[in-house]
């Protein structure tokens, strides 16, 4: 895994860039009918070490098909999780890091929620999703899925917001 993220370094390209694209600007969408989502700590780390739904969803971000908003303490969870499940160099997470900051607009909750006790990290999420004014909250975490819907907003799986979306 650290040998494939070398590799895309010295090409040029970053995790989320696995096709070539060119990161260094930010590349979110305009006007008010873009929608607004809020990807949990489990999409983004998934996004950055493996192809799949996830890859994809982040994907339309980094297109400026969607607005992708985070918070301090999600993104801080993401480094942490990135620390405690893999091997990277202190380089390699500094480039991670970037590339979420790249595409991701931070806020700041305001309002706090205790929702799910099951795993109150969870909580962090909706708190952002609404600061955020999202329409979709994509995650994995069946905690939230088994939500549907948390105050008008739509908590699906990647699979599911691919499905939805039709860019």
């Amino acid at each position: 895994m650290e040998q494939n993220d070398q590799r895309m370094e010295q090409e040029g390209t970053s995790p989320w860039d696995k096709r070539g694209r060119r990161f260094g600007y930010h590349t979110q969408a305009s006007g008010s009918e873009s929608l607004k989502v809020v990807f949990d700590t489990n999409i983004l780390v998934s996004a950055s070490f493996w192809y799949g739904y996830s890859f994809d969803a982040m994907n339309f971000a980094l297109k400026g098909k969607i607005i992708c908003f985070s918070s301090k303490e999600l993104v801080e969870e993401f480094k942490e999780v990135v620390l405690r499940d893999f091997f990277v160099s202190e380089e390699n997470l500094s480039q991670k890091m970037k590339d979420l900051l790249s595409i991701a607009i931070l806020v700041s909750p305001s309002e706090k929620v205790l929702i799910i006790n099951q795993d109150l990290d969870d909580n962090k999420v909706l708190e952002a999703a609404i600061e955020a004014k999202a329409q979709y909250i994509v995650s994995e975490d069946k905690h939230l899925l088994i939500l549907k819907e948390f105050r008008g907003i739509k908590i699906v799986s990647a699979k599911k917001f691919l499905n939805l979306v039709d860019f």
